[in-house]
């Protein structure tokens, strides 16, 4: 198998993880009802060379049936992760606050997460 395949089966094989940590950060807000939106499989994904150091990065979209992009995740070459998902609703306990998605980032084997939150309008 060449290195491009063999990273891309990686990326692939690291998805159930990253999908587990932004379950995991919308169960412990509170909105683990929403899980549900965020499919275990992506819609697209493709393997992307940098043109300055010539590293290769997984890039991967989750899009809904009519094609609107919802979500998205990028795993660099060493390992370094990035993934973020739309959930826009008003936050569960704090009026003050807007939803606006979740993200985890790190590596597989250390993986954090937020949420994204904007100020609600009107608070």
């Amino acid at each position: 198998m060449n290195t491009t395949a063999s990273r891309e089966q990686a990326a692939l094989a690291s998805l159930e993880q990253i999908h587990a940590a932004l379950v995991a950060e919308l169960e412990r807000a509170g909105l683990g009802h929403l899980q549900n939106r965020i499919p275990p499989q992506l819609s697209s994904h493709q393997m992307q060379t940098d043109p300055f150091d010539g590293s290769q990065s997984f890039a991967g979209e989750w899009r809904n049936a009519a094609g609107t992009k919802l979500g998205s995740v990028l795993i660099h070459q060493g390992g370094q992760v990035f993934a973020e998902f739309d959930v826009l609703v008003p936050h569960p306990t704090d009026g003050r606050w807007f939803v606006e998605g979740v993200t985890t980032w790190g590596t597989a084997q250390q993986l954090k997460s937020e949420l994204k939150l904007l100020p609600a309008l009107g608070a």
